[in-house]
């Protein structure tokens, strides 16, 4: 890991220029586009998405959206039964089938895929698009089904979007959505367990891998009735946990529990998964 100190920017200290335009009124603006991409497919319409968040990127929200030409980012937890089952509620050039990085997401995709529907776009979306486990899922899932264009995230750094576009990635999603933990709950610091609410930047945490680094920064979740609860741990749905999946649990040792562990979303973990601790 590297850390860098110099001065970033967040999206809120960006301001858009209006430049000069010879349109005489709103009415002259199209705002439909053509876009070619590195897999040699190509798309036209309004590129306005509805984000695979629950409660937004559902198939009531798809039918409406268009109507106006407008695309939906589908929530991962639709399987090919879902599709299937409401065919009106999705189209070839509005929808996007989204997917995490587990094995049973890479399944999932696969048979909507191979469904016959004609989908396209895929969208592969972590809180973290960081990890190498995210990288190699791009890269599998390329290998897998090269002809979909596929929509990778999320990041916020030049170098890291370059990665995923060798990775696979025909576009990127940037920002990252920080999932959080309930107040009160304890994490480890270099001067022992503190409150998270407590936790200032640039104070050490200790990792999944046992070691400790700084905080970049953090973030208040205010709707508390989003919070699920993992084992005795409250966390927000999209707080990613570090788990191994119980197939796993006879092949792994000490040396190769990072081969087979891997990072998944609260509101996806089931009792087949093991959440680990570090000692």
């Amino acid at each position: 890991m590297r850390i860098e100190e110099d001065l970033k920017l967040d999206f809120k200290d960006v301001l858009i220029r209006p430049k000069r335009s010879e349109a005489k009124s709103r009415k002259d603006v199209s705002l439909r586009r053509k876009y070619t991409f590195r897999n040699g497919t190509s798309w036209e319409g309004i590129p306005i998405i509805a984000a695979n968040m629950d409660g937004v990127g559902t198939f009531n929200m798809s039918k409406a959206l268009i109507k106006h030409d407008l695309m939906t980012c589908l929530v991962k937890s639709y399987t090919k039964e879902d599709y299937l089952k409401d065919q009106r509620a999705w189209s070839l050039q509005h929808s996007i089938i989204s997917t995490g990085i587990s094995k049973r997401d890479l399944e999932n995709v696969s048979e909507i895929i191979n469904m016959g529907s004609g989908l396209d776009f895929v969208c592969i979306d972590v809180a973290n698009g960081y990890t190498e486990h995210f990288v190699n899922f791009i890269r599998k899932f390329k290998e897998r089904h090269p002809s979909n264009t596929l929509i990778a995230g999320n990041v916020v750094t030049a170098d890291m979007t370059q990665e995923l576009i060798l990775a696979g990635a025909d576009i990127v999603k940037v920002g990252i959505g920080p999932g959080c933990f309930a107040k009160d709950s304890l994490v480890q610091t270099k001067c022992g367990l503190k409150p998270i609410q407590e936790v200032e930047i640039g104070e050490e945490v200790l990792t999944h891998k046992n070691r400790f680094r700084k905080v970049l920064n953090t973030f208040i979740h205010k709707n508390k009735e989003s919070f699920v609860k993992v084992n005795n741990i409250k966390a927000t749905p999209n707080h990613e946990f570090y788990v191994l999946h119980k197939n796993f649990k006879d092949k792994v040792s000490d040396d190769n529990i990072h081969d087979f562990a891997e990072w998944v979303c609260a509101e996806d973990l089931t009792d087949d998964f093991l959440l680990l601790e570090m000692q």
